[in-house]
């Protein structure tokens, strides 16, 4: 699911934060996540969807563009979500989650975004098929 909150984020400020470089093990750490997240997709597991969601070089960077960032993130882990992450450039918040959980981590996240004084709107969303050759 998706959370967006009503905060601009504009690409050019998303793509100043992040940071020039970043570790070799910091790199190798985010393509093993990506592999793990297209598995997860390709499987259709949360939870390795979750585990792939991880991102320790551009999402910190760009969570301090987010006010409540970090609120949101943990609310949604509290109420079950596997994986939370900024969507693209940002502001959305995508959050990874079993079918039974979603109402609750939605919930979750619009009511951490209030609690900073942020209104935000919730869409649910799915993996999808993927594309497909005709």
């Amino acid at each position: 699911m998706t959370c967006l909150p009503d905060i601009v984020v504009s690409t050019r400020d998303a793509r100043v934060v992040v940071p020039d470089g970043a570790r070799v093990s910091e790199l190798v750490e985010t393509v093993g996540n990506a592999a793990t997240l297209t598995t997860g997709m390709h499987r259709s597991d949360p939870d390795l969807v979750g585990r792939g969601m991880d991102d320790s070089v551009v999402t910190p960077a760009r969570a301090k563009l987010i006010d409540g960032y970090d609120a949101v993130r943990q609310a949604a882990f509290d109420a079950g979500a596997t994986g939370v992450t900024i969507s693209g450039a940002g502001p959305s918040v995508v959050a990874a989650c079993y079918d039974t959980d979603r109402r609750a981590i939605a919930s979750a996240m619009v009511d951490a975004f209030e609690e900073r004084g942020v209104e935000s709107r919730v869409y649910q969303t799915r993996i999808g098929d993927g594309a497909t050759s005709y």
